[in-house]
């Protein structure tokens, strides 16, 4: 398999335990009485600090000393694939007329290549040329 779908492939698997992060917390603390909206933000924020430590341990597996400045860049690209596709879903269902479930798989869809590109290239700085590889 190439680095490149071996790399793709791992921030699926991560997104999936993602996913997963957010809504074990969301659901413990909504059974807990917290209101919906903190609790959202709460589950949201533990899944991108899960996606954050394995796609750069396990992923992309950068050896590079963690900075705030990667954890800063890390953070606006998970903004910018939320806002990407809650724009594309808003548009598509709110002014396409296109059906909900298609829109949240085309807005997903474009978060998650948004999300590995900013990772890959903005935030981990991969790159298979002239780079030695940690990759087993």
């Amino acid at each position: 398999m190439s680095k490149q779908m071996s790399r793709l492939v791992k921030f699926g698997i991560v997104g999936m335990f993602n996913t997963v992060a957010d809504f074990v917390v969301f659901a413990l603390l909504s059974a807990a009485g917290m209101t919906v909206l903190p609790a959202q933000w709460i589950s949201y924020g533990c899944g991108m600090v899960n996606s954050y430590m394995w796609n750069r341990n396990w992923t992309f597996r950068d050896s590079r000393s963690q900075d705030s400045r990667e954890a800063l860049r890390f953070i606006l690209v998970n903004l910018a694939a939320f806002t990407a596709a809650a724009a594309i879903l808003d548009w598509l269902y709110g002014h396409m007329n296109v059906s909900l479930p298609v829109c949240k798989l085309i807005a997903t869809s474009a978060s998650v290549l948004i999300n590995y590109l900013g990772s890959r290239f903005l935030v981990f700085h991969t790159s298979d040329k002239g780079v030695k590889s940690y990759e087993n």
